[in-house]
Formats: structure tokens, sequence, C-alpha cells
């Protein structure tokens, strides 16, 4: 599947549907008279991420030189304040849509990175000194199905971004080759799902719903180096894996056209591939097929507001 085909399909559809001379001619959609009526309800949300497990990379390199890594992990616990923006755009079809983005301000420090090499000197571990960067952008379509119950169709660029730096704490003999890293994950993701909403006394709403995609379609960038003579790098796209998300919330009206109330919100993605993992330095320079696993899970308990026009 070409994931940038997806987005702009995506996107197309969204623009000739929401296009006056189009829905003019589907008696089904809306017309001229009735395009006053859609309506931008912002929406902002602040909140905290909290692990569900702990963020992990494994590396399995199958075969590689004497005295060198042949299991590698990064393991650390991603938390931090998280903002999120979102503008639901209402129409008074069963068709609306969604645009929206959201950032973690990260809290995490530290990480731990395990190691079993090839000449059985067993398991060692150390200490690093971390910094994640994650944000999303997304765009989404939603038709409602009955009066509570509506499909989702939408697409997310997913950026996550963490770097390793100052290793201490070693446990083991042996000596650390690498001294800084970085690891990067691009996702490209089309999803789908269902959404349930139902209005009770004095306006309150309930809102609950599921996204996924059973792949994480994603470039993974790795690289630790050492003073830019030793590296160990790959990039590689993912094979397989999964991307779900589910939300619950409670929202209350404040004014006419304020809107305020609380959700939570869980996000996991795991993603796997054989990559071609470089090994360079003073005295060799070779590739060797590796395992990579990338799986990531996170609780956001949020509160927010929310405006209509």
């Amino acid at each position: 599947m070409n994931l940038k085909t997806s987005f702009y399909t995506l996107v197309s559809i969204i623009l000739i549907l929401a296009t006056p001379s189009f829905v003019q001619s589907q008696g089904s959609f809306f017309g001229s008279d009735t395009l006053s009526l859609i309506s931008p309800a912002p929406r902002l949300s602040v909140g905290y991420m909290f692990p569900s497990g702990p963020t992990t990379l494994k590396l399995d390199i199958k075969g590689g030189p004497a005295d060198s890594i042949k299991r590698l992990t990064q393991s650390y616990k991603l938390q931090g304040l998280w903002a999120e923006l979102a503008i639901p755009i209402r129409t008074p079809s069963p068709l609306s849509f969604e645009i929206g983005g959201a950032y973690l301000f990260s809290a995490n420090n530290r990480s731990t990175e395990t190691y079993v090499t090839t000449n059985d000197y067993g398991g060692e571990e150390r200490s690093w000194r971390t910094g994640t960067q994650m944000w999303y952008f997304q765009a989404m379509a939603t038709y409602q199905i009955t009066s509570s119950i509506s499909g989702v169709l939408g697409f997310r660029y997913d950026s996550f971004v963490t770097k390793f730096s100052e290793p201490e704490n070693l446990v083991g003999n042996r000596t650390i080759l690498f001294h800084t890293a970085d690891f990067t994950v691009n996702a490209d993701i089309p999803f789908f799902g269902v959404e349930y909403s139902r209005r009770f006394m004095h306006g309150s709403t309930i809102n609950a719903g599921i996204i996924g995609l059973p792949a994480f379609p994603c470039d993974l960038l790795h690289r630790e180096t050492r003073e830019s003579i030793k590296k160990m790098s790959f990039n590689n796209g993912s094979d397989s894996g999964y991307f779900l998300e589910a939300w619950a919330g409670l929202s209350l009206p404040i004014t006419p056209w304020l809107q305020a109330g609380a959700f939570s919100k869980y996000s996991g993605a795991n993603a796997k591939t054989m990559a071609d993992l470089s090994l360079s330095g003073t005295d060799n320079n070779s590739q060797y097929k590796t395992e990579v696993t990338f799986d990531r899970g996170v609780w956001i308990v949020a509160g927010f507001v929310g405006a209509s026009f």
C-alpha cells in the first residue's frame, strides 16, 4: 500500500464532498442554502501522559563479529504534559470533519539499555540521559450511521524522536562501545474506527470511540556512535505491527456556546522489521540482519474546553 497515495486520496475525498457544486448535485447531502450551517467547534485539551508499560526498542542481531553486541534493548517510561488541539467541523449532513494535532512536553529523563554480547559475557546494562519529542497531526472524516454511532476514516502523521546521551551506571565488566544514540520513528497512518456519542439531561454528552490499523507503517532509524569512529545504525521501514487508540469522555455545557469536560485515552503502537544493521569502526565495516521491534503504550488523562460557533 502506498501511504502517500492513501493520504492524498483521503484529502481528495474530503475536499470533493465539501465542495458546494458536488453537494448541490447530490441531493443526499447539503445544498447552498444550508452551507451557512457548517460550524467549527475548536477544542483545546491539556492533561498528562502516563506509561502503560515501558517504551522499548529491541535489536536481535543475527550473527556479528566476536566481542560484539548480540541483543540490545532500550527501555524508558514515556510521560509528560500533553496538549491537544482539535477542530471538528459539523455540517447539516451525516458527514463531518476534524483536523487537529498534539504535542508531548516530555518529562522522561532516564532510560535503561541492556545488552548481551556474542562472547557470552552475559547480560549487562547502563543508563542514559534521555529526551523525547513526540507530536502528531491528523485529519479525519466521520459519517453518522445512527443517532449515536458514527464511522471514522482518517490519516495521522506521527513523529517520535528520542535522543540518548551521557551513559553511566554501567553494570558489568565490558567496555562500552557507544557514547551517544538517537532513535526516530516517522509514521504515516491511515486509520478507521467507530465513535459513540449520546446526549443526556442538561446537555451533558458522553463520547467514546476506537480507531486503529492492523499495521504501523513507519520508518525506523537508530544510531549509536563513539567519537564518530565506531557506529551502529539502521534505517528501515516496518514490516508488521499495529496502531490502536481508544477513548472515553464526558462534556458539560457551561454557556450556550462553551463546553468543558474530561477524557481518558489509551494509545498504543507496535512495529517490527528485519533491518540491515551497519557496524563500522577502525577494524570492521559490516552489515548484519537484525530483528527490530518497537513498542509504545501510554494513557492520557486530560481536561478540555470547547467552543461552538
